[in-house]
């Protein structure tokens, strides 16, 4: 009877968070009446456990006795027999087939003490004899049952608890990492800076925690280079991330394995190894499912902490893929030691058979081999292939994690999930109707795809944003549905998208053209994604670019550029490029002509690095013009002057531009800015925006946290990261 009841309670939990001490003198007085043998037989699939107690007036006697009972002595024993009314009409009204009026309960009460029997008589009666009167059962046998069940169910509170605490934590984290990003848009901003502060930003908020963020590292150091050890490639996080991480899995792991109080023996679960398995079991499923809202949000591209938090996507990716290991852990060890209670239970055969068991095991497989199939290894080499498998088995997931709990509680975790995970497609959707579906004409300038893409009056791009593309064209690959983020400018009427050759598509979009020539193909653009600039508050810019990471450093460029003619700002902007090879340019000159030819006023300090050319070129002052007469130094326009220089691009060409045959030394560079502020009294900040190379841009990261850390009380610096990996 032990072993039934232990199965009974444990699988038929109410909905919602878990058992609750108001359950209490419900599960203690069942529990020790469900052995009397009352004169009724359960109705052809009616619940066995509940039904007669909902159903057989002395039954449901016994119970209301055992609840006043229970309760003489206590102080606020009106409230608590009233939650114990709620709970019997509860569970009558879902398990036991009854609708019970709760204003009737008092007056059974009444009535079944006129009748009543105690136990010791009730059972002293021939067993073949059914009962036919209410019983008063024993208390302390009942207290028994109470403290086991008082022990049991909070478990579930201690569970939820803990819940709510890592819920919690991530509030606060990404509140107050929120609350200081957005100071980043008032110019006061720029007087937080000195002591323990630039020490925090320094060595912990800023700086790589090994030299490698964006740059792929390996636990095996330089035996990583070898085929097979390259599986054990990742992606690592930030100090400031790692350490958030770190305190999140210190919370899993004290939440999932402290708090257990065991009893010699247990009237509702047996002995001690019972319990622990049960407990572990119970709390473990329910840390698992309360992982799933903050792992569909932060997975989302339409995450609304992205805003509110100033925070990259690829950083709640981070999270993501941490908050989903310690899922999936937390449900594997659920899974084991509820295996475990059920065989010692000897439940095991009959409870793997049942729809709960399919589904649970479903969910976790799925779970499984999304972490193995997440791994940088295969994410990197076959994204688009990780992707559709990665989705598929989320449906898996989520489908097995809403039937294993669908008859037991709990799915205000998996509706919430399933909302936010709804709620991002549809607006994913709503982003790719707003923007149509135009035609946009691609090129091919050596071997970078230039789309120039119609834009809505109404589609509001800016600085640092970027767009995820979809090519509607069979004739280029038939998986339709494929998109890639990446980063725009937008000029005039059109969005511009420069798209470097590399593997999957956009090799073959490379080879579709080079056959076909300039072509005009469908698209459909979903975004702006990102967050908008808040350079404003600064009075020195320094954009760094790398290779094909120009167009986000360049459209910030512009704008600047822009703002400051048309609002007299005291703003200097400096634009460096750093490229292999000057031919390497040529891709880009339109735009690199279109800066000179609007950079009237000399805002701009225009510097290229050629990293593989070994002569350095770099005009003296008697070169340039004064800065407020200078002319352009070829007086046509910039459109017109590309359409006779395409193809041959020479440093000529870019009279306004220093072109340096050299690779540049980031912490000098960084340095002369500053100095330069100092000496034209632009002290309000230095913002530092950097895309490039994965290498380049872990660099600029510990180069500006030494800088931060090291520099005492000078400027304030900023860093803003423009490059996307996750």
């Amino acid at each position: 009877m032990r072993q039934i009841l232990g199965l009974v309670i444990c699988l038929i939990a109410p909905g919602g968070l878990a058992l609750s001490q108001k359950e209490s003198p419900f599960f203690s007085c069942i529990s020790q009446s469900q052995s009397l043998p009352f004169d009724f037989v359960p109705p052809p699939g009616a619940n066995e456990f509940f039904s007669p107690h909902c159903q057989y007036e002395p039954a449901l006697g016994t119970l209301l006795i055992c609840f006043h009972d229970l309760t003489s002595n206590q102080t606020k024993q009106d409230q608590l027999l009233q939650d114990s009314y709620g709970v019997i009409a509860d569970y009558c009204g879902r398990l036991g087939g009854a609708n019970l009026d709760v204003q009737t309960f008092e007056r059974r009460y009444q009535n079944a003490t006129k009748y009543v029997l105690s136990e010791n008589e009730a059972r002293s009666h021939n067993l073949s004899t059914p009962i036919r009167s209410p019983v008063r059962l024993n208390l302390t046998t009942v207290l028994t049952y109470a403290d086991s069940f008082s022990l049991f169910a909070g478990n579930f509170a201690w569970a939820y608890d803990f819940s709510t605490i890592m819920c919690m934590f991530w509030v606060v984290t990404l509140g107050l990492i929120g609350i200081f990003n957005h100071f980043k848009h008032f110019r006061w901003n720029n007087k937080l800076k000195g002591g323990i502060l630039d020490t925090f930003r320094g060595y912990i908020a800023l700086p790589t925690l090994n030299g490698k963020h964006f740059q792929p590292w390996n636990m095996f150091g330089s035996l990583g280079e070898w085929a097979p050890f390259k599986l054990f490639d990742s992606l690592i996080p930030t100090t400031q991330e790692s350490i958030i991480v770190f305190l999140y899995c210190i919370m899993v792991i004290i939440s999932s394995s402290v708090g257990y109080t065991l009893q010699d023996q247990s009237a509702l679960l047996g002995a001690k190894d019972l319990q622990y398995y049960r407990y572990v079991a119970d709390r473990t499923g329910i840390l698992a499912f309360a992982q799933l809202p903050a792992l569909f949000l932060f997975g989302g591209r339409n995450n609304i902490l992205i805003n509110l938090t100033g925070l990259q996507f690829n950083t709640f990716i981070i999270f993501h893929k941490w908050i989903s290991r310690a899922m999936v852990i937390l449900a594997a060890l659920h899974a084991y030691a509820f295996r475990e209670y059920t065989i010692i239970r000897g439940h095991y055969e009959k409870v793997s058979q049942e729809t709960l068991w399919f589904f649970g095991r479903r969910a976790l497989e799925a779970g499984i081999l999304i972490i193995l199939q997440a791994i940088y290894f295969f994410r990197s080499r076959w994204y688009e292939l990780f992707l559709a498998v990665h989705i598929i088995l989320a449906l898996i997931f989520i489908v097995g994690a809403y039937f294993h709990c669908k008859s037991i509680g709990y799915l205000e975790w998996t509706y919430a999930s399933m909302g936010v995970w709804a709620l991002d497609r549809v607006w994913r959707l709503m982003k790719i109707y707003r923007f149509g579906i135009p035609k946009a004409t691609f090129k091919l300038h050596f071997e970078t795809i230039v789309i120039s893409i119609p834009k809505p009056d109404h589609w509001k791009p800016y600085p640092g944003c970027f767009v995820y593309l979809y090519i509607l064209s069979p004739s280029v690959s038939w998986k339709l549905w494929e998109s890639h983020p990446f980063t725009i400018y937008s000029v005039g009427n059109e969005v511009r998208i420069y798209i470097k050759k590399k593997d999957g598509m956009t090799q073959k979009l490379y080879d579709y053209l080079l056959a076909a020539g300039e072509s005009q193909l469908r698209v459909a653009v979903e975004g702006p994604y990102g967050h908008a600039s808040s350079l404003e508050s600064y009075d020195n810019i320094l954009l760094l670019a790398g290779g094909n990471g120009v167009p986000g450093p360049y459209y910030h460029c512009m704008h600047h550029l822009e703002q400051a003619q048309s609002k007299g700002w005291r703003k200097k902007i400096h634009f460096v490029w750093i490229s292999p090879y000057f031919t390497a340019l040529r891709w880009f000159g339109r735009e690199l002509l279109d800066l000179q030819t609007k950079d009237q006023h000399n805002y701009v300090s225009k510097d290229i690095y050629l990293t593989r050319e070994n002569k350095l070129v770099q005009k003296t002052s008697s070169d340039t013009k004064p800065t407020n007469s200078r002319t352009p130094l070829i007086s046509i326009s910039s459109e017109e002057l590309m359409a006779r220089v395409m193809g041959q691009l020479s440093e000529e060409h870019l009279a306004d531009y220093n072109v340096h045959k050299m690779r540049p030394d980031v912490s000098k560079l960084i340095s002369s800015v500053l100095e330069e502020a100092e000496v034209e009294g632009h002290r309000n900040g230095l913002a530092i925006v950097v895309c490039g190379s994965d290498i380049l841009v872990d660099t600029i990261r510990d180069v500006v946290a030494h800088k931060v850390g090291t520099s005492g009380k000078e400027m304030r610096i900023d860093l803003f990261e423009e490059l996307q990996v996750w």
